[in-house]
């Protein structure tokens, strides 16, 4: 996820909350917490965490969206201070299934209806 030119993906806003947990050998290394998801895309996502997540770390994101809840695998892209506190991690998902990218698809399409 580095600069606009270099993403597969265009993102687009959105506010939604997600529990983020940090993988090290596979293994849940931390208690879930509660992030912010400022931007999405079918690629990848970037959210604001209570806590520094370092480059090459793999996660478990849980997101809802209406009355149902994905659980999904990426990867921190970028990692750095937020301007209001915490840490702006910037994740790429790890080949979602074909029921996460639907999944996706119907946030990324719901939030184009309310722009409209």
């Amino acid at each position: 996820m580095g600069d606009a030119s270099q993403r597969r993906h265009q993102r687009f806003p959105e506010l939604r909350y997600a529990a983020l947990k940090v993988l090290h050998n596979g293994t849940v290394v931390n208690d879930q917490s509660f992030c912010l998801m400022v931007d999405l895309s079918l690629g990848g996502c970037r959210v604001r965490a209570p806590h520094k997540v370092g480059k090459g770390t793999t996660v478990i994101l849980s997101v809802g969206f209406q009355e149902e809840i994905r659980t999904f695998r990426g990867v921190v892209r970028r990692s750095m201070p937020a301007p209001q506190g915490g840490w702006d991690l910037g994740i790429e998902f790890c080949d979602p299934s074909p029921e996460v990218r639907a999944f996706l698809n119907r946030i990324l399409e719901d939030n184009s209806v309310l722009k409209d």
